[in-house]
This record gives structure tokens, C-alpha cells and sequence, in this order.
């Protein structure tokens, strides 16, 4: 949730949204490296949500998939 907050704050910031010519063909690209909510799972059973909400390589697919673009992620 952090992540999507942090990507449309910085895509309206850039000021791809005012842009009327705007090219879907973007590639989204980021570093995770620690997650606390990883550590904070692993101390409850495993559940339905449990991977959803580890799987790192997921987020840049994630925020293009909202964002509607084809680029790379």
C-alpha cells in the first residue's frame, strides 16, 4: 500500500497526469530489500494473504498494472 502511495505521489508529481499525449509503453523499476512484514508474518500460521503480501518482485507489476502500462516492470 506504501508503494502505490509513494508511486502515484511521484507520477503526479512528474506531471505525467496533466500530459494529454501520455505513452502507456513505461517500465517501472525499484529496489525492495527489507520487509518487516515479512518478519511479522512468519510469527502467525500462514494464511491466504501470507505470500500476497511477500512477494517482492510483484510490486513493480503491481503499481504498472494500476498505472495501465505496458512497459517493462
Amino acid at each position: 500500500r506504501l508503494m502505490m502511495e509513494v508511486a502515484y505521489q511521484a507520477v503526479q508529481q512528474s506531471g505525467y497526469f496533466s500530459s494529454q499525449d501520455t505513452d502507456q509503453h513505461v517500465g517501472c523499476y525499484l529496489g525492495v530489500c527489507n520487509s518487516d512484514y515479512e518478519t511479522n508474518v512468519a510469527c502467525h500460521e500462514p494464511n491466504a494473504f501470507t505470500t500476497t503480501g511477500n512477494l517482492r518482485s510483484f510490486i513493480a507489476g503491481k503499481i504498472s498494472h494500476y498505472f495501465g502500462w505496458t512497459g517493462p516492470s
